[in-house]
């Protein structure tokens, strides 16, 4: 990733430089609003190219759109050289350069934009994923700890249900349902103080709440948002 990163900017600087060089020999004059926009516009796609990729993520832009952030990136670097000079070539009227620059420039951050939001999405079903199964794996392995404790086997069977009503939960997750995980986490966590001070009689009531909850917080996983 470092090398990656390492040559796309050193490419970029190289082109610059390259750029500047072939500009400066051909004396063109900045004075000229078409040739300063030319200019301006090239540096500006080349700065984009080289420091963009950076703060996004290197993803798929959206389901089954298959070209990476890169390739778009190294796209509108190309395209818009080619159109600038294009434009310049051609001796188009300054407006219309500016206004074909808008329209790139448009079309670019709204790429751009729109890869921030599905990444973010992204992200945040990744969470609420990785939420729900750190859920599932700190009670049951709780609840596992607990089925090794000596304790009345009436205790031991309800809590054996528990471990299988978890165990068996949907991998689907809510913000609803996580209210419902955390109370089960704090009632396991108060079960395990009962069950080492031989107190299964304040065990046998919280378990009780413990599966209500449970049930809870399964019916609510299978509400769709």
């Amino acid at each position: 990733m470092i090398k990656k990163n390492s040559l796309w900017i050193v490419s970029g600087i190289l082109f610059l430089l390259v750029f500047n060089v072939i500009f400066f020999l051909l004396n063109l004059n900045l004075k000229d609003n078409s040739i300063r926009l030319l200019y301006i516009a090239i540096h500006f796609s080349c700065i984009m190219f080289i420091f963009t990729p950076f703060f996004v993520n290197d993803t798929e832009l959206m389901y089954g759109f298959r070209a990476t952030l890169s390739m778009i990136f190294f796209v509108y670097f190309i395209f818009s050289i080619f159109l600038n000079i294009l434009l310049f070539v051609l001796k188009t009227e300054f407006k219309i350069q500016l206004i074909w620059n808008i329209l790139l420039i448009g079309l670019y951050f709204l790429l751009l934009f729109i890869n921030i939001i599905f990444n973010f999405k992204t992200e945040e079903s990744v969470a609420k994923q990785n939420r729900e199964i750190d859920y599932i794996r700190y009670t049951t392995n709780k609840l596992n700890l607990l089925l090794n404790i000596k304790k009345e086997k009436y205790i031991q069977k309800k809590i054996e249900r528990l471990y299988d009503l978890i165990n068996s939960s949907s991998t689907s997750t809510n913000d609803n349902a996580n209210k419902y995980e955390l109370i089960i986490i704090d009632q396991i966590i108060a079960l395990e103080t009962y069950i080492q001070e031989d107190n299964f009689l304040d065990a046998d009531s919280i378990i009780l709440e413990i599966e209500k909850n449970i049930e809870i917080r399964n019916s609510l996983t299978k509400e769709v948002y």
